[in-house]
């Protein structure tokens, strides 16, 4: 795994952090290691194939298709459909954690809360296809089930781990002892992180993305300080 140099500091202050992606790191890599352009395709292709067509609906063939190869050049870079999707769902949830957690933030209270918020959703938005295919995948238990149970751990902790930032946050701009209420508050606020990967709409047609982030931190706002 190779991150930027501040990535790198940043996972190195937090070994948990830094434990989590590169475990992320190797599932998406597979047995091979290799992350050649064909195999980087087919990951790609694979979550909102997954996602809208259904996990067993979905074929090898299918897959190769989308990406231009035959059937038969996809076993050189997986061995099955299963190891396909684990590697896809690893691969997003990684990119997530290096986009959104890893960069830093300036000091002062909600600077960093504003900071991640702004960075979930800015990936929703710059993502919306493999994130809505990723959020849908991971709430179904029979994909789950299908996907390698060592990277489903890992992406749950990885989940866990992100909550746990958030919801730090909210209890410092909350000023109060953390319990159910603040994470709830929490959930709310990743609700509507969550929600941008819909975008666009009605009420956002036409504004810039700057003034989209603003109009829903606002929102976050209201969720955290009512």
């Amino acid at each position: 795994m190779t991150l930027p140099l501040t990535s790198q500091q940043e996972a190195s202050n937090d070994p948990e952090l830094s434990e989590i992606i590169a475990a992320l790191d190797r599932a998406s890599a597979g047995s091979s290691g290799e992350r050649g352009d064909t195999r980087e395709r087919l990951l790609a292709a694979a979550m909102p194939a997954f996602a809208t067509e259904g996990f067993r609906a979905t074929t090898i063939r299918s897959l190769a298709s989308a990406v231009g190869i035959t059937p038969g050049a996809v076993y050189a870079h997986f061995d099955s459909k299963e190891a396909i999707l684990s590697a896809a769902l690893a691969r997003t949830y990684r990119k997530f954690l290096i986009d959104v957690v890893i960069p830093q933030d300036g000091e002062g209270a909600g600077v960093r809360f504003d900071g991640l918020c702004r960075r979930h959703m800015l990936f929703q938005m710059e993502n919306s296809e493999i994130a809505s295919a990723s959020d849908m995948l991971l709430l179904n238990e029979m994909v789950l089930q299908a996907a390698d149970p060592a990277t489903v751990q890992v992406i749950r902790r990885a989940k866990a781990a992100y909550f746990d930032r958030i919801y730090q946050e909210v209890i410092r701009l909350d000023a109060g002892p953390g319990g159910l209420r603040l994470k709830v508050k929490t959930r709310a606020v990743l609700v509507v992180c969550d929600s941008l990967s819909a975008e666009p709409r009605p009420e956002t047609e036409g504004m810039d993305r700057k003034a989209v982030l603003d109009q829903y931190m606002r929102l976050v706002s209201s969720i955290i300080r009512p």
